[in-house]
């Protein structure tokens, strides 16, 4: 391959590469975080579910009139009681709770705030805390490979795309070196001739006015 067409190759790839990349990653990106989206939403609405469960339960123990009251437990989460001045009321776990989010994340925990009308036992947020997988942990494995193998597969294609391209100037220019090997080869034999007999002619007596036109031909 000639200097030229390393060149050309080079900057065909790297333009293609690049803003395939790019738009390849920007793609990826959209994706993932509409994928990201989607899942805090089924998380939320999957924990709004539990807080409903709360709420019902702590509407029943409202209508009791006398007694001992429990406070209803889950085994698949946590939860807390709070009231509207967000003082704890009960809870069945230790960690603080932070007011400013509806729902966030902290360690392997997630913590959802839930607006609890009408306020049953002085309840106005019910607050579950519940242990749910990360989004990456969430989404399939295999996923996480389509962007690599459509990567490899642009890479490959490039390479493609570029000898095709290259191919042209390649025949033009074997083309040109042939031409311009056949044209030394021809001008080759008259220009030895002519020394040839140049060489001759200077072994030989000659005119003044004529060895200044031999002079002019060597």
């Amino acid at each position: 391959m000639f200097n030229g067409e390393k060149k050309t190759a080079f900057m065909v790839l790297t333009i293609y590469l690049s803003s395939t990349i790019f738009v390849l990653l920007a793609i990826s990106f959209g994706y993932f975080h509409i994928e990201k989206e989607k899942f805090r939403e089924s998380v939320k609405t999957e924990m709004t579910n539990d807080a409903k469960l709360v709420a019902n339960e702590l509407e029943t123990l409202a209508s009791i009139p006398y007694g001992e009251l429990e406070y209803p437990r889950f085994k698949k989460f946590q939860s807390a009681i709070y009231d509207s001045d967000k003082q704890l009321i009960f809870s069945t776990f230790q960690e603080k709770i932070d007011f400013t989010n509806d729902i966030y994340r902290d360690g392997k925990y997630t913590y959802f705030i839930y607006s609890q009308t009408p306020y049953y036992l002085g309840t106005a947020y019910i607050v579950i805390q519940k242990e749910t997988p990360t989004f990456f942990a969430s989404i399939d494995k295999k996923m996480l490979f389509v962007p690599l193998v459509v990567l490899l597969i642009i890479v490959l294609t490039s390479f493609f795309l570029v000898r095709i391209i290259l191919k042209p100037l390649k025949n033009n220019i074997e083309a040109l070196d042939q031409f311009i090997k056949d044209t030394t080869h021809e001008l080759g034999t008259p220009l030895s001739t002519i020394q040839s007999n140049l060489e001759l002619l200077d072994e030989m007596e000659i005119d003044q006015k004529l060895l200044k036109k031999l002079d002019r031909i060597k």
